[in-house]
């Protein structure tokens, strides 16, 4: 394998681990209510 595959394969591998640590953390629910604030802006909670 040459450089270039090994980068690949390692970008690769860290975008797949962020998005596992993204949707399993919680954080992925605090992007989803920006979100749904952003387009329902006049659904508040008082």
């Amino acid at each position: 394998m040459g450089k270039t595959e090994l980068i690949l394969i390692f970008i690769i591998l860290s975008l797949i681990i962020f998005g596992y640590w993204f949707i399993f953390s919680g954080e992925i629910w605090q992007l989803v209510e920006y979100l749904e604030n952003s387009v329902y802006p006049s659904i508040e909670a008082p």
